[in-house]
C-alpha cells in the first residue's frame, strides 16, 4: 500500500512545485475597481505603446496642388484609421511629379500606413525608399524619421536589440539638429523597448524624458500616449496609486481630443 500511494504523492508534488514554478513566473498583477474600469475606457482608443513618426516635410505648403491634395486627403483618411484609403491617395500623390523631398515624405507615410496595417516588411521597403531619398536630398529629419520608423519594424518582430540600435541612431541625429517633438516619439519609444524586456525602471526613465518635453510643447495626443504607457507600466510594477494618477489623466487628454471610447 505503501508503495502504491508514494507512486502517486511523488508524481502529484512534482506537478504542484512546476505549478508553483510557473505561477512564480507569469504572474501579472490585474487591475482592479477604478483601475479596471480606466483600463476598460482605453479599448477602442486605437493607440500603441510604440509610435511610427510621420513625417509632411512642406507637403501641406507644396505648391503642386494636385500633390497637396491627395496628400490632405490621405491624411483625412489616416486620421480616421482608414489606412488602405489613405495609403492610395498618398499613392495618387507620388503619381504628381512631386519632389525629392515630397516623395521622401510621401513613402514614409505609406510605410506608417502599412505598419499599422501589420504589414511590417512591407512598410519596412517604404522606410528604406525614404531612407534613401532623404540621405539624397540632404533632409537630416527626414532621415531621423526613417531610422526610427525601421526601428519600429523591428519592435513589431521581437528583435529588441535591432530596434534599440535604429531608435539610436534616430536620437541621435535629432539631438543634433534639436528636433525636440521627434526626440519625444524616440524616447517613448526607447522606453517601450525596455518596457518589452521588463527592466521598468529604465522605461520609466526615458518615458518621463519624452513627457517632459511634450508637456513643454503642448503635443495633448502623444502626450496622451506616453501618460497612458507610464500609468501602464506603474500598474505592471503593482504601484496602482501611480497608475490610476497616469491613467486618469491619459484618459482625460483622449476626452478632449474626442478619442476616447
Amino acid at each position: 500500500m505503501k508503495k502504491v500511494l508514494l507512486k502517486v504523492v511523488i508524481p502529484l508534488c512534482a506537478i504542484l512545485l512546476v505549478a508553483m514554478v510557473a505561477v512564480k513566473f507569469i504572474y501579472h498583477p490585474q487591475p482592479t475597481g477604478s483601475l479596471k474600469k480606466l483600463e476598460v475606457s482605453f479599448k477602442g482608443i486605437g493607440m500603441e505603446f510604440y509610435q511610427p513618426q510621420d513625417y509632411f516635410d512642406g507637403l501641406s505648403d507644396s505648391p503642386n496642388l494636385r500633390v497637396k491634395e491627395a496628400f490632405e486627403k490621405g491624411v483625412n483618411f489616416k486620421k480616421r484609421f482608414e489606412f488602405s484609403a489613405a495609403i492610395k491617395e498618398f499613392e495618387k500623390a507620388l503619381t504628381f511629379q512631386p519632389t525629392d523631398e515630397e516623395k521622401g515624405a510621401l513613402f514614409i507615410l505609406i510605410g506608417n500606413c502599412l505598419y499599422s496595417l501589420s504589414k511590417y516588411d512591407e512598410a519596412n521597403d517604404y522606410y528604406k525608399k525614404g531612407m534613401i531619398l532623404t540621405k539624397k536630398v540632404g533632409d537630416r529629419a527626414g532621415l531621423a524619421t526613417t531610422y526610427n520608423n525601421i526601428g519600429g519594424i523591428y519592435y513589431a518582430q521581437g528583435n529588441y536589440a535591432e530596434a534599440l540600435k535604429w531608435y539610436e541612431k534616430s536620437m541621435k541625429i535629432k539631438e543634433e539638429i534639436g528636433d525636440r517633438a521627434g526626440l519625444a516619439t524616440t524616447y517613448n519609444n526607447i522606453g517601450e523597448i525596455y518596457r518589452a524586456q521588463g527592466n521598468y525602471a529604465e522605461a520609466l526613465k526615458w518615458y518621463e524624458k519624452s513627457m517632459k518635453i511634450l508637456r513643454q510643447t503642448g503635443n495633448k495626443h502623444e502626450l496622451a500616449v506616453v501618460l497612458k504607457n507610464i500609468g501602464l507600466l506603474y500598474q505592471q510594477m503593482d504601484k496602482k496609486e501611480e497608475a490610476k494618477e497616469y491613467l486618469q489623466e491619459s484618459q482625460k487628454l483622449f476626452k478632449e481630443l474626442g478619442l476616447e471610447k
